[in-house]
């Protein structure tokens, strides 16, 4: 019997990228702006931001995501002197689905930001330096020579899978739904939880009891779930979110690396740099600098 081969159907394609970055921006960046021939992508991870494009004043918070389609003129600037965070990924697509994404900006739902979380993710672990990932000429984006095997296509197919369910969401109207959560929901909803509960006590030593008992979840269960939806272990993740706090606070300049030590439960300001120093490389004070160098 002779089998007939199918080939897929791909209606949405990303073919090229061209930059990764993960911004740290300080309290008074301002991009002049610039327009190229390519899609660009910007996701608010934390603070405001400020975005010219279309034609259109854009004020974007975080959780908000916004396509600029090719040879669209844009600027962007942090607003109400707060440092954000910004995800901008810019790439080729020809596909005729994407123009839904023209002129609007998107909140992305917990699905949506977990699909972008891991892309992140995995762009972190394929590419040099960490943040603000820029090429020093136009050969692309900068490699890291141990990358995990096939982290360049999980950022390919975790990209599309996040522009087809947005494209999804934005044109096809939900017919019917389930009378009952999925597992995959139910885990979704855990997961905000969870970081919420870090989030509210960051500047307190980290209690596994006591988000098991925020949650009603016992240790192993807990343990479980969030390492197969983040990749992360619970310690590791908030040692992150404490970091990333630290970095905000230093670069909105409203405290002192003494006040910023003692709001996130450190002993002394030296054991808080010593710490800094062992996750990022940097003191605290490098830091500092670095930050005001990219403005």
């Amino acid at each position: 019997m002779a089998y007939q081969k199918s080939p897929f159907q791909e209606p949405l394609i990303i073919s090229n990228l061209y930059t990764f970055y993960y911004h740290e921006h300080s309290k008074t960046f301002s991009f002049p702006g610039e327009s190229h021939d390519f899609w660009e992508m910007l996701y608010v991870d934390k603070g405001k931001v400020e975005v010219f494009a279309y034609d259109n004043y854009f004020t974007m918070s975080q959780g908000e995501f916004l396509l600029l389609k090719p040879d669209t003129f844009h600027t962007s600037r942090t607003l109400d002197q707060l440092a954000p965070n910004a995800v901008n990924i810019s790439f080729e697509c020809l596909s005729q689905a994407m123009n839904v994404f023209e002129n609007r900006v998107i909140s992305l739902n917990d699905r949506e930001r977990n699909l972008l979380t891991e892309v992140v993710r995995e762009g972190f672990s394929a590419f040099q330096p960490l943040i603000d990932t820029k090429p020093e000429s136009s050969n692309g984006v900068l490699r890291r020579a141990d990358a995990p095997f096939g982290a360049e296509q999980m950022i390919k197919t975790g990209l599309e899978r996040l522009l087809i369910q947005l494209v999804r969401r934005l044109t096809v109207a939900q017919t019917s739904k389930l009378s009952f959560p999925s597992r995959e929901h139910k885990e979704d909803e855990l997961i905000v939880q969870i970081k919420s509960f870090m989030r509210k006590h960051i500047g307190l030593p980290f209690s596994l009891e006591a988000l098991c008992s925020h949650v009603n979840l016992g240790k192993s269960q807990i343990k479980d779930i969030f390492l197969r939806q983040t990749g992360l272990g619970l310690q590791q993740y908030y040692l992150e979110l404490k970091i990333l706090e630290i970095k905000h606070l230093i670069r909105e300049e409203k405290h002192n690396f003494t006040e910023i030590a003692e709001m996130l439960g450190y002993s002394s300001v030296h054991y808080f740099s010593r710490r800094f120093k062992l996750e990022t490389g940097m003191t605290p004070s490098e830091y500092a600098k670095s930050v005001k160098a990219r403005i």
